[in-house]
């Protein structure tokens, strides 16, 4: 998202006339809609018999087309074609917006008679669905238990997190799909104990707003709800659920009627951009505690206890220069942009605070290939300062109840811990009373035999000189596979990772996932197949040094530590060509996003083009 162009304001804005102005003021997917019902529409006339309402053009003559015509055209498709009520009203819209587009009034019809006509219709599509004679249209609502199973199979997908992403994006922001794909990086912001997102423009509001979303666990808190038996009718099929069943239809009902003290419907409806009434829209307006309320709730916390009032994961006090280093080696690039620096900071604690991503990834995961989780040592380190509980943040729209939960269940906690402290209480009471009479105690004894080997052992520290160490010995140890000696074992396989992480794994390895620096390697230690991937890596490798020899004047040289690596790699992104992120039909493709393997087959194909 950081690599996308911004489009020149100045120029777009000189060259826009009135007409695009109308235009603009439907959707792309309104105005394909609205042609191919008017299309329809034409067809129909045709077939008909009506050639004289059709123009030389193709187009409707208004002059004669009159709304018994429309009317007629409606009951053909209801009668013959077994339209539903959603696509009959389309036609009807396409209509009135053809009318506006050629300046004609709206016969009197379209208002009145057309509203009694479909309310009829809506009426018989009812009574037949109820009696079973047609199938109820519509797509459901993405119920709660399906979002999680989603979460758990989108979480182990090898697509580096985007489907993963795009699914919680959705369901957490209570967006269309559209506004989710529009994400971008400069749109996130630190709201404290969450993440927010501006919305510059939905469906029906084109004014800036911000939703918040809580990212406390790696399936966004949904993983581990439990779920609460209930009378549904499930889905038939996959069709029946569309990105708008995921993002606003599950979502909303799930934060209005998931619980008896769900979120205010105005809430919902304006965190999901409906329209709600002009009355009511014009008097009532996005306010945060409302907003960061709904995102509670749909975050899948509970409301029937304190944890509704739980902080994300987050690094204590005194650690700002281990976050800073290790934020600078994980997101390269996203680090130097200050305004970024309190999301990412986020994002890192909650992947090092959730050691089940281990078990629960793939081992060939993108995720798991990272800077962050081949580093054990900084993975260990970074993990330590993490707490979910601290006074350096507050946090937000908790209802006044949810702090008597909390006091109840501290209560609670403290009355299960009585019994234990009144029980030590006392056999320390009576260890005391027979130490003072003279008496030896299991406590007393079990002391002096302690002390005692505490100074033997000390004694025997002292008298042993350190172990020598040889620095001349292997790191790795060797494997003995096809009659030979080999750095890799047999089934060792290269991974399949993106240019940055290659690049990395080049250089400096992974000590997490036992992969040594495979620029030391050789396609001798490793099987033929995997010999033959390794030359792939190896002629990419040495295009992109290429590439920064002639940007910086010099060559890479050891050591070779991530820092300089992934800085070198910065540099080398800047200076590629940009023809690099172009396909053959002209799309843009991210340079951070492509597999090295296929780098190195585009690499060859330039190669042959000079």
């Amino acid at each position: 998202m950081e690599d996308e162009p911004r489009n020149d304001v100045s120029t777009r804005q000189q060259s826009i006339t009135v007409q695009d102005l109308r235009d603009n003021r439907l959707a792309e997917g309104s105005k394909k809609g609205y042609v191919s019902g008017v299309r329809q529409v034409v067809a129909w006339l045709r077939e008909s018999g009506r050639s004289g309402t059709i123009n030389l053009d193709g187009s409707i003559n208004l002059d004669v087309f009159s709304y018994e015509d429309f009317t007629e055209f409606v009951l053909y498709k209801y009668k013959s074609a077994g339209i539903s009520l959603s696509t009959l009203s389309g036609y009807r819209s396409a209509i009135k917006e053809y009318y506006s587009r050629q300046n004609v009034a709206l016969p009197a019809g379209f208002v009145t008679d057309a509203t009694a006509i479909y309310q009829g219709i809506r009426r018989l599509c009812a009574s037949e669905t109820q009696t079973g004679a047609i199938k109820p249209g519509g797509k459901q609502p993405l119920r709660c238990h399906q979002y999680q199973e989603l979460c758990r199979a989108s979480l182990t997908k090898l697509v580096a997190g985007f489907t993963h992403l795009f699914l919680a994006l959705s369901w957490n922001l209570m967006c269309r799909s559209r506004s989710t794909e529009t994400v971008r990086v400069d749109h996130l912001s630190d709201e404290g104990d969450s993440i927010g997102v501006a919305f510059f423009k939905s469906k029906t509001d084109q004014a800036p707003r911000r939703a918040a979303f809580w990212p406390w666990e790696f399936t966004l808190r949904a993983i581990q709800l439990t779920t609460r038996a209930t009378f549904f009718r499930a889905p038939r099929s996959v069709t029946d659920l569309a990105a708008a069943s995921i993002s606003l239809k599950g979502a909303a009902t799930y934060a209005i009627g998931g619980s008896r003290s769900g979120s205010s419907i105005v809430n919902v409806c304006i965190r999901c951009g409906w329209s709600i009434g002009s009355v009511v829209e014009r008097y009532v307006h996005y306010d945060g505690a409302g907003d960061q309320y709904v995102g509670r709730v749909v975050a899948g916390l509970p409301l029937d206890s304190g944890e509704f009032a739980a902080l994300p994961p987050h690094f204590g006090p005194g650690s700002d220069e281990a976050v800073s280093t290790a934020g600078a080696l994980v997101f390269p690039r996203l680090w130097l942009h200050q305004d970024l620096r309190g999301v990412l900071t986020k994002c890192l604690a909650s992947q090092v605070h959730h050691k089940a991503l281990h078990s629960t990834l793939p081992a060939k995961h993108p995720l798991l290939a990272s800077v962050l989780f081949g580093n054990a040592s900084m993975t260990t380190q970074l993990a330590a300062r993490v707490t979910i509980a601290s006074t350096l943040m507050q946090p937000t729209g908790i209802p006044p109840h949810v702090s008597i939960h909390t006091q109840l269940e501290t209560n609670l906690a403290a009355v299960r811990e009585l019994p234990g402290e009144i029980r030590n209480n006392i056999e320390a009471l009576l260890d005391t009373k027979g130490i003072t009479s003279g008496n030896i105690t299991h406590a007393l004894l079990e002391e002096l035999l302690n002390n005692a080997v505490s100074r033997i052992a000390s004694t025997n520290d002292r008298s042993e000189s350190p172990p020598v160490v040889d620095d001349s010995a292997p790191l790795r140890p060797v494997h003995y596979w096809g009659g030979r000696w080999h750095m890799l074992p047999e089934d060792f396989e290269l991974p399949s990772v993106d240019v940055a992480t290659a690049w990395h794994y080049w250089w400096c390895g992974s000590s997490a996932r036992e992969i040594p620096p495979l620029h030391k390697l050789s396609t001798r230690d490793m099987a033929k197949k995997q010999g033959k991937i390794y030359c792939e890596w190896n002629f990419a490798v040495n295009v992109l040094l290429e590439v920064y020899s002639s940007s910086t004047g010099a060559t890479l040289s050891p050591p070779y530590t991530s820092a300089s690596v992934i800085a070198a790699f910065t540099t080398i992104t800047v200076s590629l060509s940009t023809s690099w992120g172009l396909t053959e039909k002209g799309r843009r493709r991210r340079l951070s996003q492509v597999k090295l393997v296929t780098f190195a087959r585009l690499a060859r194909k330039r190669s042959r083009r000079v």
